[in-house]
């Protein structure tokens, strides 16, 4: 996995580059499925299809964030100094 920005303090706060479809997720935000690695986008898009016509459908709630968000902040925004190759 190909890594775009580096954190100072955080492994998990790291800028990578999503192997499936190029977007830039925190590394701590990918998630693994079948032995392949996903962004917040992508494993929502798979889990909408996983589900669709099934009695329980998983659709995105505006809990649900993808990059820059965490915890409803654009902490790469409000965070940059914290990147040691900006």
């Amino acid at each position: 996995m190909k890594v775009l920005k580096q954190h100072k303090d955080s492994v998990l706060l790291n800028i990578v580059e999503c192997p499936e479809c190029s977007k830039k997720e925190y590394y701590g935000n990918i998630y693994m499925k079948n032995g392949n690695n996903y962004c917040r986008s992508c494993i929502y898009k798979i889990w909408q299809k996983e589900t669709s016509g099934t009695a329980v459908e998983w659709k995105p709630s505006k809990n649900d964030e993808t990059f820059p968000k965490i915890n409803g902040e654009n902490y790469y925004k409000n965070h940059k100094d914290e990147y040691l190759n900006n």
